[in-house]
């Protein structure tokens, strides 16, 4: 069988990869600018339909997955000071509808928005200055566990093969917020050990380590890609896939992680 969902990547979303917004800070991550330029290359030979982007910033509830449903989205940078760069996307409608029909092991909220958050944006930013512009799925996770999550990729995939889409699909997120004394969410020595056992997933492909992660260890790393992950793996989950690490690096005691799965 022809696995519909052909390439899978966990992209981190710091607005400051973009050359006018990080400046001269661009140095600092220039492993994750190169990581995400080898992920983008290995699209070059596969044709892609439909993207679908899971952003932790979409609007979350608590025990469901909120699924854009508006026929256009746009967004552009001016929260980081930038408005004149913009970006705008048709969503694929008809596969947004099957997946909210697919109600019975997850929930859904539909949500009529046109409006992108930054978690969306970047990774969408990169894509479209590749050239690869399919239609648009958006969702959110639900702050739910693995399982939950593992369920909806497997309901993203089980949609577009249903309806005949080569599928992207982009799992949004941070890693931990807590490597430094001076990180943003201040310093815990878990979020070390997070984004290690996270680079090991898409070293080895060894999927029983990440997904029992300890919750008290996701609290303490203060990420935001774990979820999003957990929904990238659930999409793969019936394939034999394969993983590859392109890029991780730790500035601004951020994690940064550039990984695929195909």
């Amino acid at each position: 069988m022809c696995m519909p969902v052909k390439k899978g990547f966990l992209f981190p979303h710091p607005p400051l990869l973009i050359k006018e917004i990080g400046a001269k800070r661009l140095l600092e991550v220039n492993k994750t600018l190169k990581g995400m330029e080898k992920a983008l290359k290995s699209l070059e030979e596969i044709s892609i339909d439909t993207i679908v982007i899971i952003s932790p910033h979409t609007p979350v509830s608590r025990n469901a997955i909120s699924v854009l449903t508006s026929r256009e989205v746009k967004g552009n940078f001016f929260n980081f000071g930038f408005p004149e760069i913009t970006l705008s996307a048709e969503c694929d409608e008809e596969f947004i509808s099957r997946l909210i029909s697919k109600e019975n092991r997850v929930k859904f909220n539909p949500l009529y928005k046109t409006s992108l958050d930054h978690g969306t944006m970047l990774p969408l930013y990169f894509l479209h200055k590749k050239g690869i512009k399919g239609k648009l799925v958006i969702t959110s996770i639900a702050w739910e566990g693995a399982d939950y999550h593992i369920d909806f990729g497997k309901i993203i995939s089980e949609t577009a093969r249903e309806l005949n889409r080569n599928l992207l699909i982009v799992a949004s997120g941070d890693l931990s917020h807590r490597l430094t004394l001076n990180a943003p969410a201040g310093y815990n020595p878990q979020g070390k050990l997070f984004d290690s056992m996270v680079a090991n997933f898409f070293e080895t492909g060894d999927v029983f380590r990440v997904k029992n992660m300890d919750w008290e260890l996701l609290e303490g790393a203060g990420e935001c890609g774990y979820r999003p992950l957990m929904t990238l793996i659930g999409a793969f989950s019936d394939s034999n896939f394969q993983t590859k690490l392109y890029s991780y690096e730790g500035p601004f005691g951020v994690g940064y992680l550039v990984g695929g799965i195909e």
